[in-house]
């Protein structure tokens, strides 16, 4: 097996279980809390952040690999 493919791979399984846990602490701290709309909107916006990342990362490890 080609180390680099798995170096790569393991660094896109390690970047989306870090944008999973941000997204999880976002959800539990917006459904827990009493939190301002300020706060609120800053949230929302991080979590679709992340879901962009997560995106990004994907797409980038298939173009790099598979393309």
């Amino acid at each position: 097996m080609n180390y680099i493919f798995l170096a790569d791979f393991l660094e896109l399984i390690g970047g989306i279980l870090i944008a999973f846990t941000v997204i999880s602490v976002h959800h539990k701290i917006l459904h827990d809390h009493k939190i301002d709309d300020n706060v609120f909107v800053t949230i929302r916006r991080e979590q679709i952040l992340a879901i962009i990342g997560i995106v990004l990362l994907i797409t980038a490890f298939l173009i790099k690999y598979f393309a």
